[in-house]
């Protein structure tokens, strides 16, 4: 069986309740909130470019042949892949998945689809809040912090 890995904020939560039974501290962490860095869900993204208009402003673009053609064919293929669904999530942590799309928010930006407040808050998508228990897979229980304490230095 595969060793769960402890993240070290919640090492560091079970080291600073080190006075505390173990029971007591596996309620403690379950219900604690833990900062987590997650992929960015491609539905996450549709949703938020759809309430902010820059689906919008990029179906607009597409079809408006006044605007330079690469902006015209960026935009229309960002469109299709988010509405018909082919967009991918993506990690932002990935140094080679975080320089495509740091290309990708560029030409977005270039086209005039989308701003660099709206590049920043699709990024933020992947900062999201766990309790304990969401985070560790499971409810821990008294084991699981003796286990903690036992891996601590």
């Amino acid at each position: 069986m595969a060793r769960l890995v402890t993240p070290t904020a919640m090492k560091n939560a079970v080291t600073a309740m080190a006075s505390l039974k173990p029971e007591a501290v596996a309620v403690e962490i379950n219900a604690m909130k833990f900062a987590v860095r997650r992929p960015v869900r491609a539905v996450a993204v549709t949703k938020m470019w759809m309430q902010r208009m820059i689906l919008a402003r990029c179906w607009v673009i597409a079809n408006d042949t006044t605007s330079p053609f690469d902006a015209r064919v960026f935009c229309r293929a960002t469109y299709d892949a988010l509405t018909l669904g082919t967009f991918e999530d993506f990690d932002p942590e990935d140094a080679e998945q975080r320089a495509k799309m740091d290309g990708y928010f560029g030409a977005l930006i270039a086209a005039g689809a989308m701003t660099d407040e709206d590049r920043l808050d699709t990024l933020a998508l992947s900062d999201v809040e766990m309790t304990g228990a969401d985070l560790f897979g499971r409810p821990m229980d008294e084991t699981d912090i003796r286990n903690i304490r036992a891996e601590l230095p």
